[in-house]
């Protein structure tokens, strides 16, 4: 027993967590049969019907990746029946977006914003105008939002000045309506501060209120700081969006006491109200109405103080929200289990301490409960323990919140589990 404890030490056990909410289904597709990564998914809900299309990355544990492929499926939900998923896009790189227009879908694909249609329920497809500004150069992030009669993206490009030279990073809004590109503006600029990274824009519309969110880190000198942005527009304006002055931020909503990035974030529109949710050991939600907020701050949700834990990782904020009602809907490891020996007499010898394991959850709470208003409100844990997930989305609609995540049943320290294929589950949660 003592050499056992002197060379393996006395190991933890899974942290206790909230109970798994039941329900989750899983996604039947026959494709990805081959071992991968699911690094991206979006979808829609129409009537009884979901829509779902995701970025599939063929290759192994080992980081060797084959192709890059968006393919596309739909669900009968009173049935939990899937047609057999097909390719839609080749070479893609960037998270697809789906969206719904009167009876037709929409599909957008990085990094060109290839725009594939279809008028049947998707059952066949065809490609339709691009959505990147002409002379577009790469969008490696953008949103799809419909709005009335047409479609509104949000995106990072780079415009071609001559053959050799690239224009800065903007931010670019587009529309789309009666099979033409509509309007195209930029809304900001990254030249104007010194080398920002990790720019990815939010949209939301509400009551035909288009905002726009942006998260912008700076790297200087001696240390990086980041803010989070916003714009707005709506019929009154003739959606013209504001654009401010160059010599100044756009409208400020958050920046981080201690000056630091923003890395994680989700934004939109309650009502007359905006929200953002900001990953900052935590998550820190932001709430104004108009165009410029208080800047008061307040942590929700907070992570438990382990002693043996690992660094919170928190991913894929989704605020989905539909009228007063919605969940905010996220991904990070406050219940991953650590194999860590927390008594260990030889600790550094490389079998006998082992790094933290890195499973993850998917949580929701009601938006209510994250505004504050809802003190009832309860934080529901839908994925099950040691389980690991790469990616997460959430909408709302008139009949409640739908989530759809991808990833692993159960995480493995080695990192093997990447060599089976990974798997797709979604579940309806309730607006309140």
């Amino acid at each position: 027993v003592v050499i056992a404890v002197l060379f393996f030490g006395i190991h933890g056990c899974p942290r206790p967590g909230i109970p798994s909410r039941n329900g989750a289904k899983q996604v039947i597709a026959a494709a990805n049969v081959e071992p991968g990564d699911v690094s991206a998914l979006d979808f829609v809900v129409q009537g009884d019907r979901l829509h779902l299309v995701w970025l599939y990355a063929a290759g192994d544990h080992r980081g060797y990746i084959k192709s890059k492929t968006v393919w596309y499926s739909r669900c009968d939900l009173k049935t939990n029946s899937w047609m057999k998923p097909i390719v839609l896009a080749t070479d893609a790189d960037g998270p697809p977006r789906i969206a719904a227009l009167s009876d037709t879908l929409h599909v957008l694909v990085p990094h060109d914003l290839r725009h594939f249609v279809s008028g049947d329920s998707g059952s066949t497809w065809s490609k339709s105008t691009p959505l990147l500004v002409p002379n577009g150069f790469l969008a490696t992030e953008a949103e799809l939002v419909p709005d009335g009669d047409s479609l509104v993206a949000v995106y990072m490009s780079r415009t071609r000045r001559d053959e050799f030279e690239l224009g800065p990073n903007t931010l670019f809004v587009t529309t789309w309506a009666h099979e033409t590109l509509g309007s195209v503006q930029s809304l900001y600029e990254s030249s104007v501060f010194p080398i920002p990274f990790g720019m990815t824009p939010r949209l939301a519309i509400s009551g035909g209120v288009r905002h726009v969110y942006l998260a912008i880190t700076h790297r200087l000198p001696s240390y990086s700081t980041g803010t989070l942005c916003h714009w707005m527009t709506s019929p009154a304006d003739g959606y013209r969006w504001s654009r401010p002055d160059s010599s100044e931020w756009p409208s400020e909503i958050y920046r981080p006491a201690n000056e630091s990035s923003v890395y994680e974030y989700g934004a939109t529109a309650v009502g007359q109200q905006s929200a953002a949710f900001a990953a900052k050991h935590g998550l820190h939600v932001i709430t104004w109405t108009g165009q410029d907020p208080d800047r008061q701050s307040r942590i929700i949700a907070t992570v438990p103080e382990w002693y043996f834990a690992a660094e919170l990782a928190t991913s894929s904020i989704e605020p989905a929200v539909w009228g007063n009602g919605g969940q905010l809907v996220w991904i990070d490891t406050r219940y991953g289990r650590s194999d860590k020996t927390p008594l260990n007499p030889l600790g550094g010898f490389p079998w006998s301490d082992a790094p933290d394991w890195g499973n993850n959850d998917v949580f929701a709470i009601p938006i209510g409960g994250a505004l504050g208003r809802d003190r009832d409100a309860k934080l529901m844990r839908l994925t099950r323990d040691l389980s690991y997930t790469t990616c997460m989305r959430a909408h709302a609609n008139e009949a409640g919140v739908y989530v759809v995540w991808a990833g692993w049943a159960r995480y493995t320290r080695k990192g093997d589990f990447r060599d089976s294929p990974p798997s797709m589950w979604y579940t309806k949660l309730p607006l309140h």
